[in-house]
């Protein structure tokens, strides 16, 4: 260690010796002398593959001896060296690539130092057993390598997230190697991510350029920091980086812009004399030092994001754009078309109504639409076929999914996406009818609704209904059956996360139906329809073609048949009513749902998270009422939001519209 420390006067020659010498000794040594060896030669920056290759083949048969810095000190040394004990055959995205893959290139599964590290970290309180800033380094030596897979990344997390914040949380480099190696993994976990911008916020006076740049490119490639929840990380990143912005380099600067074009087309994000000044800092690097291609592509899409917001007095020079534009159309010319995508545009050309379909279409402003499809009634969509690695771990749109929509969109394209998640669950045959209804959701939605319509079946036609939902619900107790349920569930075992039981008042959910303007012949879905009062409640209303609940539990469903039952035909416009008993998130909820409800209030992060993926499903058009709090999906117009009577209680309703 004395010798690293002193590394810029020794000779290499010493170095190769010590190598040479504790390498045919590696056995011998214990675990904090392997641990300190591998330190000294990566602080050294001095090559030692024979000597790193006997150090791991020590290591990994002594891990449970190694210290938790013991363990955080190997992780760091070996991915500093870039050794392949630790990274293995495949090269990992860059901190600085703004278009990092988090390590999407197949591989034969991690080298044996590797694995055997990550299953340690596995044993209970091992990962519980370093200090934050250990943690945050183990997090960042893993993700350097391109480690694939929810561990260690689960584990490192949730020891991470209590030990966030004074005394002895993270500080400074700590965070944003922690938030950059979760988003460079794909890891998704909201509530992590969300303690991290808190973290950021408290410490961002403290953060260097690179580390606000990481930061910001970590939030914005996961997607799971949104502006609206985090205004105290938003609203100091643009003066932090601006009293910075000498500090920045072409890459950090560069990955500063896409993020922020990532995060929000609005002016909060970033105003407008510091998008300027943005503007300006990025062509004095260009000039001096000259971009390279991938850091000129985020600068194209930071262009875009410009004129998104009508920035035209920031925008960049001329020169610098279109140099940014070509090179993003020479990267769009490069990209290679997937197996997935040629199957999907041969199911789509046999779809009735599709013209043609012409595959890897460059359009004007340098995007590349996958699909470009021609349809006889509208048209023409860009389809967009999203691979794995367009999205986190657990299936949400990564940062750059979600801007390439959102700015083909405000270029006025109709975008469709086909995840491969939904493509590969689907057998062969059912594909056709799936691609036909996801066309039929591009065609135009239903005339906006006049300002203040009517009750949909006149005042006292309502009263009658509502009178008769009240009826059909006299000799139902909703709370009494969940409860029984949950107390059966309980003594054989089982323990079901978010469900939780509530009923809707008729009248108040008459009102948020209201705000929705129900068409005739639309279609209605309740997910966790409980006991039916909501679906029975709309199909009393509105002359939907189908009302629809699903529900998990097997007594609420026996109770909404009661309920239906003693409801008579009379008391319902709507032509079809199904109360189903299953997974409301497994139901094609999406491709049915004109209109859809769904209580959020107990649900959990990932059942929320399954919702709001369905929404990019839904068609333009459709309207979606919740409840308790916000979604927060691109392809969402928030309508209305009031309190309303629920249950035993009051419940925040919001009303929203596909767009």
């Amino acid at each position: 260690r004395a010798a690293a420390a002193a590394s810029p006067l020794l000779p290499a020659r010493l170095f190769d010796a010590i190598a040479a010498v504790a390498a045919s000794r590696a056995a011998d040594f214990n675990e904090q002398e392997l641990s300190n060896l591998a330190r000294a030669f990566a602080t050294a920056g001095h090559e030692a593959p024979e000597l790193l290759d006997a150090i791991a083949r020590a290591a990994r048969q002594r891990l449970s001896e190694f210290t938790p810095q013991g363990l955080a000190t190997v992780s760091w040394a070996f991915a500093k060296s870039a050794h392949l004990a630790w990274r293995g055959a495949v090269p990992p995205a860059s901190a600085q690539g703004g278009r990092a893959q988090g390590g999407d290139a197949p591989s034969a599964g991690p080298p044996p130092l590797r694995a055997a590290l990550c299953a340690e970290l596995l044993v209970e309180g091992r990962a519980a057993a370093l200090n934050p800033a250990e943690l945050a380094i183990t997090l960042w030596a893993f993700a350097t390598a391109g480690h694939t897979g929810g561990e260690p990344y689960r584990c490192l997390g949730e020891a991470l997230m209590p030990r966030l914040f004074p005394p002895r949380g993270l500080e400074g480099q700590a965070i944003s190697n922690a938030a950059w190696a979760l988003a460079t993994a794909r890891h998704e976990n909201p509530r992590l991510f969300s303690a991290l911008a808190q973290a950021a916020a408290a410490n961002i006076d403290r953060l260097g350029a690179l580390d606000l740049s990481n930061l910001a490119w970590a939030f914005a490639w996961s997607s799971q920091v949104p502006v609206a929840e985090h205004p105290a990380f938003y609203s100091r990143l643009g003066p932090a980086s601006l009293v910075r912005l000498s500090d920045f380099d072409g890459g950090s600067l560069s990955n500063l812009a896409w993020a922020l074009a990532v995060a929000s087309p609005s002016p909060d994000v970033l105003d407008a004399v510091a998008a300027a000044a943005l503007s300006e800092r990025l062509a004095e690097v260009h000039g001096s030092t000259a971009l390279n291609v991938g850091q000129l592509c985020q600068v194209h899409q930071y262009h875009l994001w410009l004129e998104e917001r009508g920035d035209v007095a920031e925008a960049l020079p001329e020169a610098l754009r279109e140099q940014a534009r070509d090179s993003f159309l020479g990267m769009a010319q490069l990209a290679p078309s997937s197996r997935m995508q040629r199957l999907v545009a041969r199911e789509l050309r046999a779809v009735g109504g599709v013209r043609s379909v012409e595959e890897e279409v460059v359009v004007a402003q340098g995007y590349t639409v996958d699909l470009l499809v021609q349809h006889a009634d509208f048209g023409p969509l860009a389809v967009e076929v999203d691979g794995p690695h367009h999205f986190t771990s657990e299936g949400a749109p990564s940062g750059a999914t979600r801007l390439k929509r959102r700015q083909l969109r405000a270029l006025g394209w109709t975008v469709l996406s086909v995840p491969h998640s939904e493509w590969a669950r689907r057998p062969e045959p059912a594909r056709a009818e799936w691609l036909r209804q996801l066309l039929a959701s591009a065609a135009p939605g239903p005339p906006a609704p006049p300002p203040a319509p009517p009750a949909a079946c006149g005042a006292a036609s309502e009263a009658s209904a509502l009178r008769a939902v009240a009826a059909a619900f006299a000799q139902v107790d909703g709370y009494g059956v969940a409860r029984d349920a949950k107390r059966r569930q309980r003594e054989s075992g089982v323990y079901l996360e978010g469900i939780q039981y509530g009923e809707v008042d008729p009248s108040a959910f008459a009102k948020a139906l209201g705000w929705v303007s129900p068409a005739d012949g639309e279609r209605f879905v309740d997910l966790g329809s409980g006991t039916g009062k909501a679906v029975l409640t709309a199909a009393a209303l509105h002359r939907f073609s189908c009302a629809t609940g699903v529900e998990l539990l097997e007594p609420l469903h026996a109770a909404a048949q009661r309920a239906r039952a003693a409801l008579p035909p009379e008391a319902l416009r709507a032509a079809e009513v199904r109360l189903l008993c299953g997974d409301a998130f497994k139901h094609p909820w999406a491709e049915e749902g004109g209109v859809v409800f769904c209580t959020l209030t107990c649900l959990t992060d990932e059942a929320i998270a399954a919702l709001e993926r369905g929404c990019e499903r839904l068609p333009r058009g459709a309207r979606l009422i919740v409840t308790t709090r916000e979604l927060k999906c691109h392809c969402l117009r928030l309508l209305r939001r009031e309190k309303l009577p629920y249950g035993k209680g009051s419940l925040l309703f919001l009303a929203y519209e596909r767009v």
